[in-house]
């Protein structure tokens, strides 16, 4: 089974675009643009590299991002039965 990440919930968990934008820039000391944040949600997917640098940051931030979690909007919902 492949599974994907969904950059925009891995994006929500820092605090949105700009909050992304001003954590990134003030770990790795280089901007990052908001375009390219909005190219992975727009693409439904987020480089490997980028990813690495994003656990990275989320570890330095104390922001937990479980890979599991990130993909969960991806998921079918399940419908309700009645069974008891």
């Amino acid at each position: 089974m492949k599974y994907k990440v969904d950059p925009t919930v891995v994006i929500e968990q820092f605090g949105g675009d700009r909050e992304l934008v001003a954590k990134y820039l003030n770990y790795f000391g280089v901007e990052i643009n908001i375009k390219t944040i909005q190219k992975w949600k727009e693409r439904e997917t987020l480089p490997t590299s980028r990813y690495l640098e994003l656990m990275e940051l989320a570890d330095y931030y104390k922001i937990e991002i479980n890979p599991f979690i990130a993909q969960r909007s991806k998921m079918p919902k399940r419908s309700k039965s009645n069974g008891k």
